[in-house]
């Protein structure tokens, strides 16, 4: 939700301005493939399934994974209407016609329904979101999932879009998705989150939307954390508003950046780095291109091999945080009301103990931090994930400097569980290799027993000096 502002009443005035992860091929990625209906079921009314998966869960910890993998919380907000889904092909309609403003959910409710995803395509797509945070996550590989939820700032404090100018950004960018997901084999259609356009927006007409309101602001790390949902990161707005409102100035919006925290890298997308849409011709030349592309490819279950997935992925990872220092790091960013910024603080709390401290595998890539951050990310690291087991850091330019700072933050017994620790394609020598002898010689990682550390500049020398700081334990270190 883009802007501080639309939680709880808007403020008297106006706010001041202030992998290789090209998919690869795959013949298994029809995410559109039945699933298991003891698994999941998102057909709505479906009340006894809701009760049998609301009991499996009691047993379990409540903000455990499960609230991020297989939950009925978002199936019952959209039963009960306290949220709504967009078609995406109704909203980039929308943005190559230029329409004049984004609507809210209102409008769209009173005059505009076709707008709105029906029971069929949410179910449909919310199948697609479940398949891919469970039975398609371990491979990697980026399966377009039916549902985009957009994370954005407000272009102005008393609305989202008054121009349309965010709209226009929007449509070529649903057009590549629905392209990508057709070279799949996939249904082109699928359903987007856009706050303005999907909840009720203060003020309301009667206290029930007050309360769905209230609800749904309590449940945003769903949205924006589930394993399953495409996370789009718009961080750059258009470049003709005025003034123009940065995203990273708004507690909201880094809210929903680091609610991706543990996400697979593919499903948390810097769109502010889509290139194309300021072009008026792009439209046509995008249209033209992927027809061609789709009466090529057919129904064909294969990866697109899209490059432009690179660096859409490249830097938009947030370094996970303790609360305390992400409630730190929240209090100069601008915020509607102080319920709000207690709100986001719980959320973030919730959403990172949950997703770092019982996950079992975490892989981050292409990432663009500094030495302190990594050294911030380790500690992180840490104090919660006491249940990892794998760990990816690749392709993440991580220098000499970098794993030295990363490494100074294991302290003994560090990552207790880590067995498998993969840092292939970064940037470090035999010097880091010398931090990572050290980091196991006083105790982190107690039973890492697999070290990758392939593309980068370590020589035989290197590996064996940390293959020998594991003493009498086999670790088995790849070059």
């Amino acid at each position: 939700m883009g802007n501080c502002c639309f939680k709880g009443k808007p403020p008297p005035e106006p706010l001041a301005s202030a992998h290789s992860l090209v998919p690869r091929p795959s013949t298994e990625s029809n995410l559109s493939a039945p699933v298991d209906p003891k698994n999941v079921q998102f057909t709505v009314g479906a009340s006894a399934h809701k009760r049998k998966e609301g009991a499996a869960a009691s047993k379990g910890n409540l903000f455990g994974m499960e609230r991020y993998q297989v939950r009925t919380d978002l199936r019952e907000m959209l039963e009960k209407k306290e949220v709504v889904l967009i078609k995406a092909s109704w909203l980039s309609k929308q943005g190559f016609k230029k329409r004049s403003s984004l609507p809210s959910r209102s409008t769209l409710e009173d005059g505009e329904t076709d707008a709105l995803a029906d029971v069929a395509l949410v179910e449909r797509c919310f199948k697609e979101v479940v398949r891919a945070a469970t039975e398609l996550v371990g491979d990697e590989l980026c399966h377009y999932p039916g549902v985009v939820v957009v994370s954005y700032r407000w272009l102005t404090a008393a609305h989202p879009d008054p121009k349309g100018k965010l709209l226009q950004m929007l449509a070529p960018m649903l057009e590549w998705y629905g392209a990508q997901r057709a070279v799949l084999g996939l249904d082109p259609e699928f359903c987007v989150f856009i706050d303005f356009c999907s909840l009720h927006i203060p003020p309301h007409a009667d206290v029930d939307q007050t309360t769905a309101f209230e609800k749904v602001k309590k449940s945003m790390d769903i949205w924006y954390g589930h394993m399953g949902t495409m996370t789009w990161i718009l961080s750059a707005p258009p470049k003709d508003s005025d003034p123009p409102r940065k995203y990273s100035e708004g507690a909201w919006p880094t809210f929903e950046r680091a609610a991706c925290v543990g996400k697979l890298p593919v499903y948390c997308l810097d769109m502010g780095r889509f290139e194309g849409w300021e072009n008026r011709k792009f439209e046509k030349e995008w249209r033209n291109k992927y027809r061609e592309q789709f009466a090529k490819h057919g129904k064909r279950h294969q990866a697109p091999t899209d490059a432009s997935l690179r660096p859409l992925v490249e830097g938009s990872a947030a370094v996970p945080l303790m609360a305390e220092a992400f409630n730190a790091a929240l209090q100069p960013k601008e915020c509607a009301t102080a319920d709000d910024r207690m709100v986001i603080c719980d959320l973030y709390n919730q959403v990172s103990r949950a997703r770092l401290g019982s996950s079992q595998k975490l892989s981050f890539a292409l990432l663009r931090w500094t030495p302190a951050e990594f050294a911030t990310f380790a500690g992180t690291m840490a104090a919660l994930c006491q249940n990892l087991e794998t760990l990816h850091v690749t392709d993440a330019a991580m220098s000499d400097a970098d794993i030295e700072e990363w490494c100074r933050a294991l302290l003994a017994g560090a990552l207790p569980k880590l067995a498998t620790l993969r840092l292939d394609n970064n940037d470090f020598s035999d010097k880091g290799c010398t931090a990572l002898q050290e980091a196991l010689s006083r105790g982190a990682m107690p039973v890492l027993a697999d070290l990758q550390m392939r593309g980068t500049s370590v020589t035989g020398a290197g590996a064996d000096a940390v293959r020998g700081a594991a003493g009498s334990r086999e670790l088995q270190v790849s070059i």
